[in-house]
């Protein structure tokens, strides 16, 4: 049962990096050109994936007419946990000045 958990899990996780690379493609070839595109691939094959983030955000909501939020899960998950992370950084250290 854990291998079939597994292998679900790998295959999902293929699944979304492959749509993720192509709507990163697709939105940053539609922005800003088929050069830049292929630039952020290959600075994503160099473990430098930011740009193919905000490119999949792109893709999905200008090019495959998502609405915003769902486009922003797809290109950039961590956003969902990054940003209440800063948020609580910066309670912290309000909090210690005082």
């Amino acid at each position: 049962m854990k291998l079939l958990l597994g292998v679900v899990g790998l295959v999902v996780l293929i699944g979304y990096l492959i749509t993720v690379a192509i709507a990163g493609y697709e939105g940053i070839s539609y922005e800003f050109g088929k050069g830049w595109a292929i630039g952020a691939i290959v600075l994503a094959l160099g473990r430098f994936a930011f740009p193919l983030g905000v490119g999949a955000f792109l893709g999905a909501w200008k090019v495959w007419g998502w609405h915003w939020f769902p486009a922003l899960v797809l290109g950039v998950p961590g956003v969902l946990l990054f940003i209440p992370g800063i948020l609580m950084t910066i309670v912290r250290v309000f909090r210690k000045k005082e």
